[in-house]
């Protein structure tokens, strides 16, 4: 059957476009079954493209609010889209640039003429493209409000046709003047909106009335598909849809061929459509401009290109805009590419918009569990030559309160660099900050220890994934705490403190899918640190000992840590995570400053909350299994079993009354274990689970928790 015009509006324009181009049917149903097509319309950057040098150092925010300044005053701006359509611009570029070139940007002269229509709210209008960039058109009529991120063509913002004209017969009639049209309405009528239901009053609004749409009987065939209970995003149900299609189309076939008696020989559409590839340029770029900034944040960024000076491919390219995507300075940057005649290459054009200059978070973790904690911070930006990024945060609550200011330089070399200075406050209330209300026979020792330390870090990307770093702390940590379970409360606590100086040299890498409860990817890290400082000691009340105590401590640490998800089967993950931690590190003066000041095992999110004294020391081996049953992408059943073997055990012993002397027991002498079970669900806000958390105790201690929000804190000095 023969198919000389396509006309279509949003998703109609996709497919009418694909068609327009010379793809065939099965070619458009294998093109939206790739993992590359579901990452456009879902907003996300392929793993293979994630670009860890420019990640930000993860904290409790669960959304922010970007401020900017328009006539003077500093407004509010508000998120004008759900999916993010960095990805889908540039899928929209790869698809239809080549040809939209071989065309010459007339929509008459592709494979088959096509037209699609967009809408013009501002002007109250429908525009029907014919001319211009091809995939830009398509962008325009498919964007449906809210959903994605409208697009500006010519000055003009447009949105999806389907708002003015969702059956677009009359254009098909006007602009070609067939001999017989054939309408295919997928449109499903909405439901009735209510006041709560924001999505569902959009598409109310898009989809209009309730009315039948076909093509007058006059002048062709209508094909009405019946769809049920489909969202705008359902293209991993392509099967169902398309078998849908295929059926419904040959209940009509008899009736289609008694209208449309000439044939199409296959031969012969095949040779054309081979014909229409030959026209097509190869796919390659000579120079990158980039639009919509001042002259020094281009500066920047064509700095920042791998191998500007040289050609490009596609999939170079798609690696040097994923990377400029990555930027916390760069909210999009559209790509148009412009075949040059002269050259015989592409041009791109990256038309760029930065990130707000400031941002205000806001978050908060919400647990039956350990105390509540609220988190407010605030980014400032600056992009000229240099990237420039400051950032405040503050956290409050029982059990963990903190302050941090920080500062990134970076610099856009042919091998990047990063500058990081940043200062610290952290308080730990151990006492406080844990209820027993849920939990089996734990009590909170009395506990608080403030962490304050100040660092300068340099890393440069290893490889995609993965970064260099050198990095250099001064700290000051105080132990407030009591050697004994049974204090009074005119009691005065023992005091420890340590000032120090560390250095550490590190390689990370790290592809997680999540900040918590990861279902995906692997972090890898391997760092080595050296570490001097002066200890103090000043007894409390609870101790037969009195005098003042100062030593000098120096050591050499080791660690690395693997901890990565391996996909089984569509439903089942296995993450497998291991640490070794190796150091020569001395005790401190009594048995619960040393242990305070031992290196933690701390793998759940919960485990962070506690004190746990059989998960700290000074070398140890850890491994666990976490087995997952994925119900969907965010859901999850998750199970998760550690085991902690330090080589020597920090034990004690009471030389004198209440005097505890720290010792190391045997070698390999002990192993403990850990486990949770969950079901987690990870919102756009952060993660909402329930758990059940097992800690190998002289009590056998068993947490029940419900939250919702991140379990983070800001770096102490031993921090990478």
């Amino acid at each position: 059957m023969p198919i000389d015009y396509v006309v279509g509006t949003s998703i109609g324009a996709i497919i009418g476009g694909l068609y327009s181009i010379g793809l065939t049917p099965d070619q458009m149903e294998q093109m939206f079954r790739e993992e590359r097509f579901l990452n456009y319309y879902k907003g996300q950057i392929p793993d293979d493209q994630y670009y860890y040098f420019k990640t930000t150092e993860p904290d409790a925010s669960s959304f922010s609010l970007g401020l900017a300044r328009l006539d003077s005053n500093i407004n509010i701006v508000l998120p004008t889209n759900l999916v993010a359509t960095q990805p889908m611009d540039f899928g929209i570029m790869e698809y239809f640039a080549q040809y939209s070139a071989a065309a010459n940007g007339d929509f008459d002269s592709l494979f088959v003429p096509f037209r699609c229509v967009g809408s013009d709210v501002y002007n109250n209008r429908e525009v029907i493209f014919k001319k211009g960039d091809l995939g830009q058109s398509i962008r325009a009529s498919m964007t449906f409000p809210f959903y994605f991120k409208p697009v500006v063509i010519d000055s003009v913002l447009f949105f999806d046709g389907g708002i003015y004209n969702n059956f677009p017969v009359d254009v098909m009639r006007n602009e070609f003047h067939p001999d017989i049209m054939i309408g295919v309405s997928v449109t499903s009528y909405s439901e009735k909106p209510n006041p709560d239901d924001l999505m569902l009053q959009i598409e109310n609004m898009i989809m209009g009335e309730k009315k039948e749409y076909e093509v007058p009987p006059d002048e062709g065939i209508t094909i009405n598909i019946d769809f049920t209970n489909v969202s705008l995003l359902d293209f991993h149900r392509i099967d169902e849809f398309s078998q849908k299609g295929y059926e419904t189309c040959m209940l009509m076939m008899d009736s289609i061929k008694g209208r449309i008696p000439r044939k199409q020989d296959s031969v012969m559409l095949a040779e054309r459509r081979q014909d229409f590839q030959t026209k097509v340029p190869v796919f390659d770029f000579d120079k990158i401009y980039i639009q919509g900034i001042d002259q020094k944040s281009q500066d920047y960024i064509i700095n920042s290109f791998k191998g500007k000076s040289e050609k490009l491919n596609i999939r170079q390219l798609e690696s040097e805009y994923y990377k400029l995507i990555s930027d916390f300075q760069i909210e999009t940057a559209t790509p148009l590419a412009r075949f040059n005649d002269t050259t015989g290459f592409f041009d791109v054009i990256f038309n760029v918009k930065k990130e707000k200059r400031a941002d205000v978070l806001f978050g908060a973790g919400l647990s039956t569990g350990y105390s509540n904690t609220g988190f407010v911070g605030f980014n400032y930006k600056i992009l000229n030559r240099v990237s420039t990024l400051l950032n405040a945060n503050l956290y409050f609550g029982r059990l963990y309160s903190s302050l941090h200011i920080s500062g990134r330089l970076d610099f856009p070399f042919s091998t990047p660099l990063a500058l990081e200075v940043a200062a610290n406050v952290n308080r730990f209330d151990y006492f406080k900050g844990n209820s027993r209300l849920f939990s089996l026979d734990y009590r909170p020792p009395y506990l608080i220890n403030y962490d304050n330390n100040t660092r300068v870090d340099l890393f440069t990307p290893l490889t995609r994934m993965s970064v260099i770093k050198l990095g250099y702390a001064t700290g000051f940590q105080t132990y407030d705490y009591f050697q004994v379970s049974n204090f009074l409360q005119n009691d005065t606590a023992d005091y420890t403190s340590f000032m120090l100086n560390t250095f550490h040299f590190s390689i990370v890498r790290n592809n997680h899918n999540y900040i918590q409860y990861t279902t995906k990817g692997s972090k890898n890290q391997m760092s080595l640190r050296y570490t001097f400082g002066y200890e103090e000691n000043i007894p409390g009340s609870t101790t037969s000992l009195t005098d003042y105590y100062g030593m000098d401590h120096s050591w050499i640490q080791f660690d690395a840590v693997s901890d990565s998800y391996s996909r089984v089967s569509k439903h089942f993950t296995m993450g497998v995570y291991a640490e070794l931690l190796v150091s020569n590190k001395q005790l401190f003066r009594n048995y619960t400053s040393s242990i305070l000041s031992a290196p933690v095992f701390s793998p759940t999110p919960h485990s962070k909350t506690l004190f746990l004294p059989n998960y700290r020391a000074n070398s140890f081996a850890a491994l666990g299994l976490k087995p997952i049953i994925k119900f969907t992408d965010r859901l999850n059943l998750r199970f998760e079993v550690y085991a902690f073997a330090p080589f020597e055990k920090i034990l004690k012993r009471e030389l004198i009354d209440r005097v505890y002397e720290p010792y190391y027991s045997e070698r390999y002498a002990y192993l403990h274990f850990l486990g949770m079970a969950g079901l987690v669900y990870n919102t756009d806000f952060g993660p909402l689970a329930f758990t059940v958390n097992y800690y190998d105790t002289d009590s056998s201690t068993t947490y029940f928790m419900l939250h919702f929000g991140y379990v983070i804190f800001n770096k102490r000095v031993f921090d990478y």
